[in-house]
């Protein structure tokens, strides 16, 4: 239908396109910070966020699934 069902602000630049997976939202942002959101309709913004970290390198590239794995690349890694 188009309608926002949440709404969350995450740091800054953001390339690639979120990953849903396992009932979880991950979004990679260019400069390497990692996020895993869990939609959550009873939390005023309608996420909450499950996790975060920074990993080495900037990404300018999707994350994908395959095989119950989650990949991810940066210009140091693939993780």
């Amino acid at each position: 239908s188009g309608k926002v069902l949440a709404k969350q602000k995450l740091g800054t630049v953001q390339r690639s396109a979120p990953l849903y997976a396992d009932g979880k939202i991950y979004v990679m942002e260019a400069n390497g910070r990692w996020w895993i959101l869990k939609p959550n309709p009873k939390s005023p913004k309608g996420v909450d966020v499950v996790h975060k970290l920074k990993l080495t390198g900037e990404s300018q590239a999707s994350p994908i699934v395959s095989h119950g794995r989650i990949y991810i690349s940066t210009t140091d890694a693939m993780y």
